[in-house]
């Protein structure tokens, strides 16, 4: 039998087999003890926003920080979970998600001006 990589499930994952396809293909990843990547997690958001499953969106959203390696959310995958949110008219999601993209995006800039200046001195 063949054994798929990560980029092959990958691959399974955008092909366009509907939300609860991309999400099996997601599990099914984890159970070969393959390690899902911001392309898995980014390709199952958007079949969820694609079918408005935006509680799904959120699950995998937060799921994916404490997955065995977890995934570093990147401002594609929160913002398709904002879509998918705002899509499905669910706007305190979406009102919430925005928030915490907010609130990331100002202390990742805090941080990144505070080495700056740490490497001036």
């Amino acid at each position: 039998s063949v054994r798929l990589d990560v980029v092959s499930y990958n691959a399974l994952v955008s092909a366009g087999g509907g939300w609860s396809s991309a999400l099996l293909d997601l599990v099914r990843l984890q159970q070969e003890s393959l390690v899902p990547d911001a392309v898995s997690l980014g390709a199952t958001l958007a079949a969820c926003q694609a079918e408005l499953r935006w509680s799904w969106a959120l699950y995998l959203l937060a799921c994916a920080k404490s997955w065995p390696q977890p995934v570093a959310t990147n401002e594609v995958s929160r913002l398709a979970a904002m879509g998918t949110s705002s899509k499905a008219s669910q706007w305190n999601a979406a009102l919430m998600l925005f928030a915490d993209y907010s609130t990331a995006a100002l202390l990742e800039r805090k941080d990144a001006e505070r080495r700056r200046r740490a490497g001036e001195q």
